[in-house]
Formats: structure tokens, sequence, C-alpha cells
């Protein structure tokens, strides 16, 4: 019979699997201080010096070698010629005779279009250009993109990665009106609306504005909708104590927020100016704060979205 070689287990240096070696051969590398590999592949990686980094235009992962990271001084690195182009040119101001060459070209166009002259100016890229309506500003999609929200509207990975973070950071699905508006109008040109983005981040979207839920909030109160939660979860937060649904003086109505300590009345009218029924309710509500001399303060969703400005209003009772 064959003798067997003794074997032993050996952590791989690289990606620290487990493996077997002979005895003679882990017995050589501590005499002579090789690092141990499971594989060819692990071992190439290992003594590898390269770096791995994102792509600064479309972030896809680049390899590059140690002293070109420590080299570099912008910080930015490209996986091709192209993104490399694509992303100093942006940055690079366009020469007066590359415009004077683009505007001499699009006059040609314009020629052959028939286009008497070229009488709009792109606030953007600030190319000539014959608008076609009255309601065309910029050149080109990419222009107005630029001019509407600032920068290009964001991809799909992007529009579902942002709602994860802000549903991460609120705890629950975020509203539309508490996103940036390149963000919701991304989501709009991608999903056709804001909660089939939210769908297709495995969310449950928000209900109608106009549909009464019940929510429960920090301190065991139910609130009807989330912006009230929002406001109910602010003052439990800050340490002001109030009830609920307080009925107002020789009156049925009953009030948001009620702050014994300071005679305080406190009403989220989220839908003012947005049906008439509900308008007609909150100027009751107002004449009898009125005629009984009550501290009335009226709270708008301008006060809650897109940042929540409570602090400046209830700062003396805090």
């Amino acid at each position: 019979m064959l003798n067997r070689a003794k074997l032993v287990d050996v952590n791989c240096c690289f990606c620290k699997r487990s493996f077997n070696r002979t005895v003679r051969r882990d017995n050589e590398a501590k005499k002579y201080g090789w690092n141990a590999y499971c594989s060819k592949n692990c071992e190439r990686s290992g003594k590898s010096k390269k770096i791995g980094v994102n792509c600064s235009k479309c972030g896809s992962s680049v390899m590059i070698s140690d002293s070109i990271y420590r080299k570099s001084k912008s910080g930015n690195f490209f996986c091709n010629r192209s993104c490399s182009a694509k992303f100093n040119n942006k940055k690079r101001e366009m020469k007066e005779e590359t415009k004077d060459k683009i505007r001499k070209s699009l006059v040609r166009k314009a020629e052959k279009r028939g286009c008497k002259s070229l009488d709009t100016i792109c606030p953007v890229c600030a190319v000539e250009f014959r608008a076609k309506n009255n309601a065309r500003v910029c050149c080109s999609k990419e222009c107005g993109y630029i001019h509407k929200l600032g920068s290009l509207p964001y991809s799909k990975d992007d529009v579902i990665n942002r709602i994860l973070f802000k549903y991460l950071e609120l705890e629950r699905t975020p509203q539309r009106r508490e996103c940036e508006r390149r963000l919701v109008s991304s989501a709009n040109r991608l999903f056709t609306t804001w909660n089939k983005a939210v769908k297709e981040c495995g969310l449950k979207p928000n209900p109608s504005k106009y549909q009464k839920v019940r929510l429960k909030c920090n301190d065991g109160h139910i609130s009807d909708s989330i912006s009230e939660k929002t406001v109910d979860d602010w003052f439990y937060g800050n340490g002001m104590q109030h009830e609920r649904n307080k009925k107002y003086p020789m009156s049925n109505m009953d009030c948001d927020f009620y702050f014994a300590r300071h005679d305080l009345w406190v009403e989220y009218f989220g839908l003012a100016g947005q049906v008439d029924e509900y308008d007609i309710i909150m100027n009751m509500k107002k004449d009898i704060a009125l005629k009984n001399g009550l501290s009335l303060v009226s709270l708008l969703p301008s006060d809650l979205y897109p940042n929540v400005k409570l602090e400046e209003i209830f700062k003396k009772y805090i």
C-alpha cells in the first residue's frame, strides 16, 4: 500500500478560505516566509498591487496601480477614453472658434430646412438655434434637463436607490413632496407615476391625500395622516405635552392638537385651497377661535415640506 502524505488545514491569505496542503509544503512555506493561496486566481490577486476604484463617469469598477492612485491629484479615474472625454468635456469651456463653427453649421442646417435665421440662444451651452415653437427654451433634451433640474435626470437604479435611502431615513414610505424635484421628475419620467416607482422598490405606496388613515404616533396617539403623525412626533420629541381632538367651546368641532399649559390650539390644514368643503370647515374653525378669543396656530403643508419648520413656529413654547 502507498503511504499517503499527511495533510494540514491552511487558510488562504487572500480569500481566507480553508484548504488542505501537505506538511512538507507547509513547513517549507513557513521556513521561507511564503504566503499560502488556495488557487492561482487568489495568488494572482494577492500579489497584485492594483486598487479597485469606480469610474468617475459611469461608476463601473476599474483596477489601477497603487502608484497611479497615489500620484493622482484629482482623484478621478475612468474605465475607458470615452468616459474620460465625456467627464472632462463638461468642465471645459468651449472656445470661441468652436462656437463659431457650431453656429455656422446650425445656420447651414437651418437654411436647408427653410429657416430664415437663428433667433434663440440656449441658456446652458450658449448655442444659437431656431426654436420650432415658443415653448422650447433649450437646444436639446440634455440642455433642457440641466436648465430645468440643474443637472441630468437620474437613471432607474439611481431613482430606486435614492427612494430606498429616503425610506431608511424616515422609517416609512417617503412622500413625493418630501423628495427633491430632480428625483420626483426622474421617477415620473421612468416609471410613469411616483407610486409605480415606489412599488418598483418593493415598498407600499402611501394612500391618497383625500383618504384618512390611522397611524400610531410615538406617544400612542392615533393620527389621520402622515403629516399629522409628523407633527405629533415632533411635539413628543421636544417634550411638548398635548391632547388630541379636543372640542372647541360651544361647538361639536374638535381641534387637532391642544396644549393645556399654554392654552394653545393647533390645527394642521393639509388640504387648504384644494377642496371647497375643506376650506369652509377651516374658516368655521378660525371663526370659532376668533369669537372665543382662543390662541390658534394654523399649520400648512409648507411648514412641513420639504423641510420641517416647526421649531421656528413653536420656539417660545419649547
